[in-house]
């Protein structure tokens, strides 16, 4: 009974956990970039390396600019990107203000990844933590 107990507590906080990083992480974004995003060539227009190698892009998409900021996710460096070069980038049709530069499937990959591991972990932890208290070993005398 009470490793059903445990599990039972375990299912409900991956669930929670996994709503929590659908709703708060990239994974929603990127998700719907890969399967309905659009390609299109963006414009570096800054960088800010000391910032987690963060880069600013512009882009054109239905006759209006957008903007974004990414890190990573390109085949260069942030200290060798310089205002005005070309990168790639993805948006959404329905909505251009969603985007991303570089590689939109390895960008949601890695997202999956650290999402899976949040997942399987954190609540197995927790529950570890929380029944192994609860539930003190008998001292044998």
């Amino acid at each position: 009974m009470r490793l059903l107990n445990f599990l039972g507590a375990y299912l409900v906080l991956a669930a929670i956990f996994a709503a929590g990083m659908y709703q708060l992480t990239g994974l929603r974004s990127y998700l719907a970039l890969v399967a309905h995003g659009i390609e299109t060539r963006g414009i570096v227009v800054g960088t800010a390396c000391a910032n987690h190698d963060r880069y600013r892009y512009t882009f054109q998409a239905q006759g209006r600019w957008f903007s974004g900021s990414a890190s990573g996710g390109i085949a260069k460096d942030c200290s060798e990107l310089r205002s005005g070069e070309e990168i790639g980038v993805t948006y959404l049709s329905t909505d251009p203000s969603v985007n991303t530069a570089g590689d939109v499937r390895q960008r949601r990959n890695n997202e999956i990844l650290s999402s899976l591991l949040v997942v399987l972990l954190f609540p197995a932890a927790i529950v570890l933590r929380f029944g192994l208290r609860s539930h003190p070993r008998r001292s044998r005398t």
